[in-house]
């Protein structure tokens, strides 16, 4: 049986689907990742947990379907640092976008009036999640370490030097580092100036369609094919087909993201939506030659409404569950509103000292008030991120819904009721994956597999009466935003 695996290291889960040569899944495998947190702001995962886990997952694979794999593509998370020494000595653990000891960094970059000359060229916005501000934090406040880094890798460098023996990464994953000018498809120099870092302290970058062959390495045959792949968010808009500019891609995972896909790069002149690179020299059947992912990400998503359901409900209900505290609060003007920040905030604020807030809390108000509130909240946290992306982009027409949330389909009617246009989800989970794979097939076939893009099977219409109370509601949830974070 011949078969490509799309391989989706994300921070929360680990997972590996296998696609046969229509697209369709034959098996998949997960496992979850556990960060290290001090409360202090650092967020880090250890290396060799990655390894085992990606070995595992693949080990898991070929045993179930007998046969190793035609090729393997990699979707990675963004924004990771890994410190390499001599001798291929790990310094460091993988440092993840959550970690915010850099904090002070961006914020020196915003005084000394840096940061949007970084964004521009670079498209990723300064903040303490880019490897721009790691690099330079660790430069400052540990110079020893500093000083032995032989190569300032990420995760995906991590795994293809796991698979090939090589320290390199891809044009997408490097375009979220801050330090990639994707333009020139090149390390960009006033970047590196700043970090105090040359170009051979970074990884060798490669094409997302770049083929290798894999030495000896876990589970892995020698000579297995590996597409180096892209970053993950970037894959999630190809996995869902989504690559015409007017259609956006809502995402709830962990965290929450809004994004389109176009061939121009998008910059904001807050320096707030980011515009990564998916991939340039796309072959025939992709609508331009270099495509763009546009957008913004916020770190409060489904692991808010988590927070809430453990919290307060012991526990997250089930669907039918959820449509009981739904009915028992039908959405009112005067309802609580609710700002996600529990994690600090990345779009639409880029706060790091965002907290979350209830606010207008009145008596009658109870438990199943709060818990509308916050499902709307992650909702209108985000719509304020497409509010300004389409005001770059143009309106978008449709959404598709992907990510965790879109197994419920009371919050899927809810987006369309916010968003106030149709809205088309098929599970979603498998999204960067599946772009993985269709990567794969692109390098190794050298057209777009459009057959890999499986059709919406649920769709939601917004309702007029709906869309109205929550325009009005996002005129209070901005508002409010505005006043407790008056420099957003």
């Amino acid at each position: 049986m011949t078969y490509t695996i799309g391989l989706d290291l994300g921070t929360t889960s680990a997972k590996a689907v296998a696609f046969d040569g229509e697209g369709r899944v034959l098996a998949r495998s997960s496992r979850p990742m556990h960060t290290v947190s001090d409360g202090k702001g650092r967020q880090e995962q250890r290396c060799s947990d990655i390894v085992e886990a990606v070995d595992g997952l693949l080990a898991a694979l070929i045993r179930e379907l007998e046969n190793p794999p035609e090729a393997i593509a990699l979707s990675t998370h963004m924004h990771s640092l890994i410190l390499v020494g001599e001798g291929d000595e790990l310094l460091s653990d993988c440092i993840l976008w959550s970690d915010l000891r850099a904090a002070g960094i961006a914020e020196q970059l915003r005084s000394e009036g840096k940061a949007m000359d970084f964004y521009r060229r670079s498209g990723t916005p300064v903040h303490a999640m880019s490897p721009l501000c790691k690099i330079a934090w660790f430069r400052k406040a540990q110079p020893e370490l500093f000083g032995r880094v032989r190569c300032f890798a990420d995760v995906k460098a991590l795994l293809m030097h796991h698979f090939t023996g090589r320290w390199c990464t891809d044009h997408s994953t490097a375009s979220a580092s801050g330090l990639f000018d994707a333009e020139a498809l090149d390390w960009y120099g006033p970047a590196l100036d700043f970090c105090g870092i040359g170009r051979s302290r970074l990884p060798e970058l490669c094409s997302p369609l770049e083929l290798f062959s894999a030495r000896a390495a876990g589970p892995l045959p020698e000579a297995t094919k590996i597409v180096i792949g892209a970053s993950d968010g970037c894959l999630a808009n190809l996995g869902a087909g989504v690559l015409d500019g007017q259609t956006g891609v809502l995402t709830i995972g962990t965290s929450a993201a809004y994004r389109i896909t176009g061939p121009q790069k998008i910059s904001s002149g807050q320096g707030g939506i980011f515009s990564y690179l998916l991939s340039g020299g796309l072959p025939a059947g992709f609508p331009s030659e270099k495509l763009y992912v546009s957008g913004g990400a916020s770190n409060n998503g489904a692991v808010a409404y988590q927070w809430f359901c453990e919290q307060w409900l012991g526990g997250i209900p089930d669907a039918a569950g959820q449509e009981a505290l739904l009915s028992a609060a039908p959405p009112e003007l005067g309802d609580p509103l609710f700002l996600p920040h529990l994690y600090g905030e990345r779009a639409p604020l880029w706060e790091s000292s965002a907290t979350g807030t209830f606010a207008g809390i009145r008596p009658q108000h109870g438990k199943a008030h709060f818990h509308r509130a916050v499902m709307e909240g992650i909702l209108l946290n985000i719509a304020l991120v497409a509010e300004e992306l389409e005001q770059l982009s143009g309106p978008v027409h449709e959404i598709r819904a992907g990510g965790g949330f879109a197994r419920s389909g009371a919050w899927l009617q809810m987006a369309a009721d916010v968003f106030g246009r149709p809205l088309r989800s098929e599970d979603g989970s498998d999204d960067s994956a599946r772009g993985a794979a269709m990567l794969a097939k692109a390098a190794l076939e050298g057209s777009y597999p459009a057959h890999f893009v499986p059709a919406a099977s649920k769709a939601y219409q917004p309702r007029p009466e709906l869309h109205e109370i929550y325009r009005q509601k996002l005129v209070r949830f901005r508002r409010l935003c505005e006043k407790l974070y008056p420099s957003h």
